[in-house]
């Protein structure tokens, strides 16, 4: 029987590690769902794999390692190389979305097109990849456990459709990496029905799982516009003329029921109404049945709670899976089975200043030019004094620009601004410009929740300083409002308001504060750049090893911390007395 250690990728154990380790094989055991809060550092891909596949093997099961980014898709497979190298036999099969693996030059770039496309060419088998005998080709992207653009290009090199090679070779892998709507969405009993799998013989380790209640709510929502409606009729035109008319009339009621409207909250029946008065006749009927699901889901839990009460066990884990137990709530996950726990930082502490000044604010009665203006102030003034890249991320891509337009023009520090269009390339190549702004150093301006602020990995201490700034909780939308509505109906008003606007927000703060320090070795300055998280109700909602204080002397302060690391001796102890 294989154990833990046999299983784990490296050669050594680190203490914190170990004890995530036991608490996931406590899970696996039992069948129960881990919620680990694992921060930087942890190893919990290494953690997750090693428990999962123990507790697979004892019991015949299957892991499904889910998540959201494609960076990754990389680190999971690369794990798994890890352990083949210790002599760990291992299959593995990485797949991503149909759409992003297809080898037709020509297919929609609309991800519903798409489906409408990839639908009909199979079922009237004008697929030349997909028609192809593609098994052999499958037991080898199985068997050498390929990175998923290593299997896209070798059933390029054979003609087989490089989804169906994955779905293949996937029902005789150890482990499927995929992304979580392949276990959280109507694609799961395709899914499941192509590895030969029912959820208790799955193994679910949810990576990034802090974005798990999201992703469901998005996932299963429809939308309907005046234009969208248009776009429809014009494409309806040239197969069903009726359908195109009924589609013209919706359009144009929908356009005058919202004239002069704000946003609004508006009843299942007010919707079925508008779709019933603009589309009569029986030839409707399934346009009108179609169009009257138009929704957003509230509770995450309708979709996730039938999963993890029959799985055969999981791990859900993620740096900023905090609080836990609101993780368990939200998801539905029943108390009897979960595993609640908190592992600090593996991090010396004393890399890590964390400060706040109660000089600005980003709360919505504040907002002045002047707020902006001194914002910009204290950033410029503080990176004058340090060497390095510096990062500040704001609650929102205005909020940016403002301040980001002050410090173009007052400035002389390089400054790269994100944009909200930018793609993983541009991320990329944003990296590679703070590689050559170390020297003396660069600005870059994010968002938190944003992609600089979540999932990008900052080797080789390219941040040395990060500005935190403001509080992005969310606007009281009528969306926002509705499911604080149906989380105090679940849990009571106290918890409805933290989980739907305070929580969320210190996530996305927590995920930016992380991005600087991803090793032992990296140093780094945290700032606060809100006066209301110096106040209990806000401190209470972080981490009690997220211990920021106060400072008055703000660009004394960084520039002393960050001295110090300059001033290291070669053996690597701090020069006496230059410790801040």
């Amino acid at each position: 029987m294989s154990t833990d250690q046999d299983l784990f990728p490296y050669p050594s154990i680190r203490p914190g590690q170990r004890r995530f380790l036991e608490d996931a094989a406590t899970a696996g055991r039992e069948g129960r769902i881990l919620l680990a809060h694992a921060p930087t550092g942890m190893g919990k891909t290494a953690v997750g794999l090693a428990a999962g596949l123990r507790r697979a093997r004892e019991e015949g099961l299957q892991v499904f390692f889910l998540t959201s980014k494609q960076s990754q898709h990389r680190v999971a497979i690369d794990t798994i190389h890890a352990m083949r190298n210790r002599g760990v036999r291992v299959t593995a099969v990485d797949v991503i979305a149909k759409q992003s693996m297809c080898l037709q030059a020509d297919r929609p770039r609309r991800a519903a097109a798409f489906m409408g496309y990839c639908d009909a060419l199979v079922r009237s088998r004008s697929c030349a990849f997909y028609r192809r005998e593609s098994r052999a080709v499958a037991r080898v992207v199985g068997d050498q456990a390929l990175h998923v653009q290593e299997g896209v290009t070798l059933a390029r090199e054979y003609g087989v459709c490089p989804h169906k090679v994955a779905l293949e070779a996937a029902a005789e892998a150890d482990v499927l990496v995929c992304d979580f709507n392949y276990l959280f969405s109507d694609l799961r009993e395709t899914v499941l029905g192509r590895v030969r799998r029912d959820l208790p013989q799955v193994f679910a380790i949810v990576d990034e799982a802090h974005n798990l209640p999201d992703r469901v709510r998005s996932q299963v929502a429809g939308e309907m516009t005046p234009g969208l409606l248009e776009r429809a009729k014009r494409e309806a035109m040239g197969a069903d003329a009726g359908v195109a008319q009924g589609l013209s009339r919706l359009a144009s009621s929908l356009r005058k029921t919202i004239a002069g409207r704000t946003e609004e909250e508006v009843s299942p029946e007010f919707l079925g109404d508008l779709v019933s008065e603009a589309c009569r006749g029986d030839t409707l009927l399934e346009l009108e049945m179609r169009l009257e699901g138009t929704y957003r889901l509230l509770d995450a839990s309708v979709l996730t709670t039938p999963v993890f009460s029959s799985l055969g066990g999981g791990i859900l884990m993620s740096g900023t899976l905090h609080p836990v137990g609101m993780y368990g709530d939200i998801l539905g996950i029943p108390p009897t089975r979960r595993l609640a726990r908190r592992y600090p930082s593996p991090f010396d502490p004393a890399r890590r200043l964390l400060l706040a000044t109660a000089d600005h604010t980003s709360s919505y009665s504040q907002r002045r030019s002047w707020t902006y203006r001194a914002l910009a102030s204290t950033i410029r003034t503080t990176c004058e004094a340090m060497h390095g890249n510096a990062a500040a991320f704001f609650p929102s891509y205005d909020f940016a620009a403002r301040v980001s337009s002050l410090l173009r023009e007052e400035g002389d520090r390089p400054l790269l601004v994100e944009n909200p269009r930018w793609t993983k390339e541009d991320r990329d190549a944003a990296l590679q410009w703070l590689e050559r702004h170390r020297d003396p150093g660069g600005l870059l301006c994010g968002v938190m929740g944003g992609g600089l602020a979540e999932g990008v990995d900052y080797r080789g201490n390219v941040l040395r300083l990060v500005f935190i700034v403001g509080l992005p909780v969310s606007p009281p939308t009528v969306e926002a409002k509705a499911l604080q509505r149906e989380l105090a109906r679940k849990h009571g008003s106290g918890k409805a308001y933290e989980y739907t606007f305070l929580f969320p927000a210190v996530s996305k703060i927590l995920q930016a504060a992380g991005r600087p320090i991803r090793s032992e070795s990296d140093r780094a300055a945290i700032v606060f750049l809100e006066s209301r998280l110096l106040e209990g109700r806000y401190r209470k909602l972080f981490p009690r090893d997220f211990d920021y204080r106060r400072t008055d002397t703000l660009k004394e302060d960084v520039s002393g911390f960050l001295e110090a690391a300059d001033t290291v001796e070669p053996e690597g102890r701090p020069t006496p007395g230059a410790e801040a």
